[in-house]
């Protein structure tokens, strides 16, 4: 009898998929094909000015939520964007504690 092959797929390239039908902006923002999705030796890197975000080479598409994606939320102007920024924070955040159990091994 044959041995069946295991196949596992790629969840987190998946949710990333998953998350761009939703919020298209955001993740093919994040998508970069020079940039890894996750490295745990490479820290996000906090309170960047525009100039420094922009110059910012050693960062990977994760980090790039904590940089950029996550500060979003408390920019916006009008009442209508804040709650709707307050939403995707929500799918934002559950995106990266689901990749984070994943990367982990724990899902």
């Amino acid at each position: 009898m044959d041995k069946l092959k295991m196949q596992t797929t790629n969840k987190a390239n998946e949710n990333f998929k998953k998350l761009a039908a939703m919020f298209p902006n955001a993740i093919t923002e994040t998508i970069d094909e020079t940039r890894k999705i996750y490295d745990p030796e490479i820290k996000s890197k906090m309170g960047m000015n525009k100039e420094e975000y922009r110059n910012n080479q050693d960062s990977t598409s994760i980090n790039h939520f904590y940089e950029k994606l996550l500060l979003l939320k408390d920019m916006m102007n009008t009442t209508e964007r804040k709650k709707l920024a307050e939403h995707r924070q929500v799918v934002m955040q559950e995106f990266l504690n689901e990749f984070m159990l994943e990367w982990e091994g724990k899902m």
